[in-house]
């Protein structure tokens, strides 16, 4: 997790990873909502001193969610901090100014309101089409599996991973484009493809993917607490590397509501 400066202003339009897909059918699509919206998390203070001293947790490493769960006390407290996605103008005008500055896994300064001070976090950003259902997928039960299914794409991906996690990346490169290649839109191939790359240009080490892969490994077996101990294993070697932060937010959330999300209905 990195702390946003605001002399830096870079817009990055990326998807994050999520690790169960929907089995449905498109019949008809209807014309896309070009609206960007952002999924944000908080953490409301009531006084500046504690809103301090909560931003110096998250500067050394301490994680969002578990800050907001335990002293947070605005909305979603439940959640990590998590609102769901917000269109641009949707929040208070101050809120909105900071947050759509912030790149994904970035969280701000302190910003004072009438309501108190907050810490913001942006989690992801989808165009508002890929947010909510089509028609056709309302029509039908929505069931959510496990990476493994009778998709090709969803195939590739999943023998993608566990290459990735036993620290062949070759290999597991050659899965994730041939995923893509089945499903130019596969957000998750695309996410776990930005991993490997990361390794090249040295922002993290092999070991730190080799954990985060077998984290992803764990999850799609359901097994929180595995899951969850690697994402912190990678953290360790890597302790700036956003990206693993957020990743570890999932089996969090999903333990403590056994609720999975679902790829194509985002947990609001």
């Amino acid at each position: 997790m990195k702390r946003f400066n605001m002399s830096t202003v870079v817009s990055v339009f990326v998807l994050i990873i999520t690790f169960i897909i929907g089995e449905y059918t498109i019949a008809q699509q209807p014309p896309l909502d070009d609206t960007l919206k952002m999924r944000i998390s908080i953490i409301l203070i009531k006084t500046k001193p504690e809103a301090q001293q909560i931003l110096q947790k998250l500067d050394a490493g301490i994680d969002f969610i578990e800050l907001a769960s335990q002293h947070s006390i605005g909305p979603g407290k439940e959640q990590g901090g998590d609102l769901g996605y917000f269109a641009p103008g949707d929040m208070m005008e101050k809120l909105n100014d900071v947050v759509v500055h912030l790149k994904i896994g970035e969280y701000s300064e302190i910003v004072e309101t009438s309501k108190g001070y907050f810490i913001l976090m942006k989690t992801d950003e989808k165009f508002a089409s890929e947010t909510t259902l089509t028609a056709a997928e309302k029509s039908k039960d929505v069931k959510a599996e496990p990476f493994y299914t009778q998709s090709i794409a969803m195939q590739n991906l999943t023998r993608g991973v566990e290459h990735a996690a036993q620290g062949k990346f070759i290999e597991a490169k050659k899965e994730f484009e041939t995923t893509l290649k089945v499903d130019s839109f596969n957000g998750p191939a695309k996410e776990v493809l930005k991993v490997i790359e990361d390794i090249k240009q040295r922002k993290i080490r092999r070991k730190t993917a080799v954990h985060l892969f077998k984290g992803i490994s764990y999850y799609n077996n359901e097994e929180w607490d595995d899951s969850v101990a690697e994402f912190t294993k990678a953290i360790e070697i890597n302790p700036r590397y956003a990206y693993a932060y957020h990743i570890r937010g999932v089996p969090i959330r999903t333990k403590a509501s056994m609720t999975r999300p679902s790829l194509i209905s985002p947990r609001p």
